[in-house]
């Protein structure tokens, strides 16, 4: 695994031990990722102009 990837991926276990979430909304339409990646790949199929934000998880 490259620095690079590796990198990524701990900043992706921080995120999930921070207990975050990305969101996006469109009117009456929300969706909720568990990842940016997961968010990322949504919008290539679905609204390539979308943007999500990170959110945090709220008990």
């Amino acid at each position: 695994m490259s620095r690079e990837r590796a990198e990524a991926t701990a900043k992706r276990l921080a995120r999930a031990e921070r207990g975050t979430v990305w969101t996006y909304s469109r009117g009456d339409d929300v969706e909720v990722f568990a990842t940016d990646d997961a968010a990322r790949a949504w919008f290539e199929q679905n609204d390539p102009e979308g943007v999500a934000f990170e959110r945090p998880i709220r008990e």
